[in-house]
């Protein structure tokens, strides 16, 4: 004779093929622990999660879809013959450890118990974020209670405190059913829920329950603001089931205030805490917007308050201290580590704002850097830059400690990019010379970027801080040649070296082009000391070193393309000159002969087009050629469009121009081959023919220079 089975599982489902093998796989060690039956219910499947369940059940059978949720429940429930009764859905998952579950079969009789609650977990997002909510639903029932799901939606049993309820709180259902599944599927499960609340708000619409419910799935409609209303006044008015579902109640309306800028956020607020001062759903949630509310007014003493009272209820909460019953209702939404470290984060910032950057740090060495987001590492490195300005104390310690935590590959080596990339790109911020400026004006007792000078050697922030703390060229040079990624090093710090004396490139770490561009760019911020460190390279005898003849055409290159041609005074000459004394080296010694014809010279960069004639006009110029040195510099804008500003800005500047390059006879032909030019089309071959000809070329920088 068949032993009867302890524990019946049950579950409904519909194509659920991306989760239903998870979950029965997860039901193995309690089938293995547990005399089991695994009864199943598909109410319509198309996409083969029937046949994954017919592996693993012990009775699979069809239930046609009636739009009621406890319908589909309790026909399973019927064929169920266990003493105990466990439901769960295709899109949760059980924990491992099931040493609860046993121990109820086994001794929750003797107790008495009737019913027991598990705690669901709803992720939100990735899993590994450690962005969810936990609630108390109950999923265990004894079955000769003789009790039935109940309500089309949010289906439960009536179990009441008359009930003797087993809280297993170290038992867990994970559920991701509102994550990760696409806008189109979540769009369809919002509507499908809200569709049956409606309904069942017809037949009861004061019903405080299903009011909850809805405010919980009804954000995105129409009448969203109204039920909340409705229910707000209910629990003021202290309405059949206020006591149950009031807390949960009002902490949607002060939430939900402070995102859509209600006017009775202060008003639902005092209700709350006058109601149910004791509630987790107050003294977090409620407290968790009016937290963020007091940040937005600027009222950070508050905003410390409020964010010390949300701390020590989330840390009852997570230890099993308070009524944890209250999960009975509804999810604590604000009590996931995420937002112990946001509240962590803002009160930090709070206490910066209040001049108490000893607070701040104390605040910020309680996080984890391996627990936190990428946005979550930009925020706390904000805070902790200023509290380190702020202060004279030593704080290395903790720097170094979070750099060592946010590159653990937790919950993997992408995240822990991401998170030191994050780093980085904010620790970058205070080596930018307006950065350094504000810090000055506001009378910091240190520059930020002084904080990261442990890190040096492990991070190029590091390494650049402690250049700029270095007190040597052979120091400097030292810290230089750490350096893995020069992309990544703040300009700042090689503008020092630069103008310390550092003999650059490196003999030890030789550049490619790329990199000697990219590095030169950075210098671009300050022209000024970039065109000096551009005159002392090309006065080098860089003849015999690639790297610093290739580094001078990076500089020159930078320099060109950075200047304001527009409003340049004479050093835009000197410049200009020096641009293309660079790039004719560098050009001649690159490049051979026959690539350097005129003909050509398509092979080459635009930039490097543009040079060759920019050298070629400045040596016919030095031969007394005036009008050569108009037609080349004409040809080079002609390769490289971009150039027009240089072109433009040396028809003024030049000298010799204005000696012999505008006389009376040449401004009169100037004028007549612009009369001729606007009797045709643009397009006519004769406009063509005529800009062809010598005179067009002796006059086209008057013609083209808009010389204004």
């Amino acid at each position: 004779m068949e032993k009867k089975p302890v524990l019946s599982i049950g579950m409904i489902f519909k194509n659920e093929t991306r989760c239903l093998e998870r979950c029965l796989e997860s039901l193995r060690p309690l089938r293995e622990a547990v005399p089991c039956e695994l009864i199943m219910a598909d109410t319509g499947s198309t996409d083969g999660s029937r046949e994954i369940a017919a592996r693993y059940a012990d009775d699979l059978f069809d239930f046609p879809w009636v739009n009621d949720f406890s319908a589909a429940r309790n026909a399973v429930m019927d064929r169920a013959s266990g003493e105990w009764y466990l439901s769960i859905d295709a899109d949760e998952w059980l924990d491992p450890d099931v040493r609860q579950l046993r121990r109820l079969f086994k001794e929750g009789r003797k107790l008495g118990a009737e019913a027991a609650v598990l705690v669901v977990r709803n992720y939100k997002g990735d899993l590994q974020d450690g962005a969810y909510t936990d609630v108390f639903i109950p999923r265990v029932l004894r079955m000769d209670t003789g009790m039935r799901f109940a309500g089309a939606i949010h289906e439960s049993w009536p179990v009441t405190n008359q009930n003797k309820l087993e809280a297993l709180t170290e038992t867990i259902l994970h559920h991701d059913g509102y994550s990760r599944l696409g806008a189109e599927i979540e769009e369809e499960k919002r509507v499908r829920n809200v569709t049956l609340l409606h309904q069942e708000l017809e037949k009861e619409p004061d019903r405080l329950l299903t009011l909850l419910q809805y405010i919980e799935s009804g954000q995105k409609e129409e009448d969203y603001d109204e039920v909340l209303r409705r229910a707000v006044a209910l629990v003021e008015k202290r309405a059949k089931g206020w006591e149950r579902c009031g807390a949960p109640i009002l902490r949607y309306g002060v939430m939900s205030a402070q995102g859509r800028d209600y006017p009775e956020l202060e008003r639902w607020l005092a209700l709350a805490e006058e109601r149910f001062p004791d509630s987790f759903f107050t003294l977090i949630d409620a407290q968790g917007a009016a937290f963020d509310h007091s940040w937005q007014k600027g009222d950070y003493a508050d905003c410390i308050r409020r964010g010390e009272t949300a701390l020590k209820a989330i840390a009852d909460y997570n230890a099993g201290r308070g009524d944890q019953l209250t999960k009975l209702t509804s999810a604590i939404l604000l009590a996931a580590p995420q937002q112990e470290a946001y509240l962590r984060l803002f009160m930090a910032g709070a206490h910066i704002e209040l001049g108490h950057p000893e607070e701040a740090l104390a605040l910020l060495g309680q996080l984890d850097g391996a627990e936190l987001k990428p946005h979550r590492v930009e925020n706390f490195m904000a805070v902790l830059q200023r509290a380190h300005a702020m202060t004279a104390g030593d704080d290395g310690a903790l720097v170094l400690r979070f750099w060592e935590r946010i590159g653990l590959p937790q919950p993997s080596e992408d995240r822990a990019r991401e998170r030191r990339e994050a780093f980085t790109k904010v620790a970058a911020g205070c080596f930018d010379p307006a950065y350094l400026q504000k810090e000055q004006r506001d009378g910091a007792p240190r520059p930020a970027y002084t904080l990261y000078e442990p890190l040096a050697g492990q991070c190029e922030v590091g390494t650049a801080a402690a250049v700029l703390a270095a007190g040597s060229v052979p120091e400097m040079a030292e810290l230089l040649a750490r350096v893995e990624n020069w992309a990544a090093l703040p300009p700042l710090a090689l503008e020092k070296a630069l103008l310390s004396g550092v003999c650059f490139p490196l003999a030890e770490r030789p550049l490619n082009l790329e990199e000697m561009d990219a590095l030169a760019s950075g210098l671009a911020q300050d022209p000024g000391t970039l065109h000096k460190l551009l005159n002392e390279a090309a006065g080098e005898d860089y003849a015999g070193s690639w790297q610093t003849l290739s580094w001078t055409r990076a500089l020159a290159l930078a320099a060109v393309q950075s200047f304001g041609w527009k409003n340049g005074g004479q050093e835009g000459l000197a410049l200009a000159r020096t641009f293309a004394k660079v790039e004719g080296a560098f050009l001649t010694g690159c490049y051979a002969p026959e690539v350097l014809r005129e003909g050509n010279l398509l092979v080459l960069p635009p930039m490097h087009r543009f040079g060759w004639y920019c050298a070629q006009a400045f040596n016919a110029l030095e031969a007394g050629d005036s009008m050569g040195y108009t037609r080349l510099l004409r040809a080079g804008l002609e390769t490289n469009p971009a150039m027009k500003p240089v072109v433009e800005y040396l028809a003024e500047h030049t000298p010799e121009l204005e000696d012999t390059g505008a006389s009376p006879e040449l401004l009169a032909l100037a004028e007549k081959v612009r009369t001729m030019l606007a009797a045709y089309p643009a397009d006519d071959p004769a406009v063509a023919a005529l800009k062809a000809s010598p005179a067009y070329q002796r006059v086209a920088y008057l013609i083209e220079g808009d010389r204004g």
